[in-house]
């Protein structure tokens, strides 16, 4: 009887250390999963305003495309647009009735203009506004007007149609901006040297004396 009970016992401490064993295997993936690196694909979504997002661990999922709105404040018959991530503010008329630069406004402050921040290369500005570029050669034809300026302290230019058409909304205008310094990216891996407002002529003159860079 004393043998029954003996050979119980060590089934019985043979499970108990089957168990401790599970448990502790259990518990050491537990706590060393989070260690683990999760590859993910290297390619990227290109987000409605131009910048870019990746896929991001453990579900490698892309990121979400970051909101770009900037705040409008009305006063004294002005509007002035600010916006923290392209470093921009600018003023212009509350009262004036601007031609839209798009028949899609979306994504566009009151339908006036779209900002973006663009050049993921340090090169000179001459060099990034060339009269051959397929963005230029798109919107301005084979033979645009390229006008120097100084924005607020940088260098800047502007671009329209050598022959302003009959229909303002199609008088378009780029201004390029030199950034005093980079801004980065959505992905922190590159950074933005130019900033660039699509817009109509008339309103890029009346903004022009008015940007100013909030950080320098």
């Amino acid at each position: 009887m004393f043998g029954i009970l003996k050979s119980k016992k060590s089934v019985i401490s043979i499970i108990g250390v089957l168990i401790l064993i599970f448990f502790g295997i259990w518990y050491l993936i537990k706590t060393t999963s989070g260690n683990v690196k999760v590859s993910c694909r290297d390619d990227v979504k290109i987000c409605s305003d131009g910048t870019s997002v990746v896929r991001i661990p453990p579900k490698c999922e892309f990121a979400q495309c970051p909101e770009r709105k900037g705040e409008v404040v009305d006063k004294n018959n002005l509007k002035t647009y600010r916006n923290e991530y392209y470093n921009v503010e600018l003023t212009y008329s509350a009262t004036k009735d601007y031609p839209r630069s798009h028949d899609e406004p979306d994504g566009y402050p009151n339908g006036f203009f779209n900002i973006s921040a663009e050049g993921s290369f340090n090169v000179g500005i001459d060099d990034y506004v060339k009269p051959d570029d397929y963005t230029i050669r798109k919107y301005f034809g084979s033979n645009p007007v390229i006008t120097s300026l100084t924005v607020d302290g940088q260098e800047a230019r502007m671009v329209n149609l050598s022959t302003p058409p009959d229909n303002s909304k199609d008088d378009t205008a780029w201004i390029i901006i030199k950034y005093p310094k980079p801004i980065p990216s959505t992905n922190k891996e590159e950074s933005w040297h130019f900033l660039a407002i699509y817009t109509t002529r008339l309103f890029a003159n009346d903004i022009v004396p008015t940007i100013k860079f909030l950080n320098r």
